[in-house]
């Protein structure tokens, strides 16, 4: 469930971020309303989400996904260009999210179970 609320936290990021380059500089009150509300929405998602995923691996995954998602949105959306070294630099993004995301899925199939025993 934790990753499903990390998914829609993403979803109020890039949506906030959509909506603040539509605001221009908060000066156009529907997009600015919209923006504010979904950052709103993605940190309540995102703090659900740690009851769950590590703080790391949440805001690893959260950050650079909605960075890869940005950057997407900006060229397709926005008709933005985006340079070869830029691209280099989110493959190396979304390369460390997947390394921090097996490290902690390694890290819980070799742990052993937390057993509280009395006495």
């Amino acid at each position: 469930m934790g990753y499903l609320y990390l998914a829609f936290g993403l979803l109020g990021e890039v949506a906030g971020t959509a909506f603040l380059k539509s605001s221009s500089g908060f000066s156009v009150l529907i997009p600015t309303v919209l923006c504010v509300l979904s950052y709103i929405v993605c940190n309540l998602f995102i703090a659900k989400s740690l009851f769950t995923i590590k703080m790391s691996v949440a805001y690893a995954t959260w950050y650079g996904a909605a960075v890869g998602i940005a950057a997407l949105l900006s060229v397709f959306a926005y008709h933005e260009s985006i340079s070869p070294m830029a691209v280099v630099g989110l493959v190396l993004i979304i390369g460390g999210i997947v390394l921090a995301n097996i490290g902690d899925v390694n890290e819980k199939s070799e742990s052993v179970p937390n057993v509280n025993k009395e006495g």
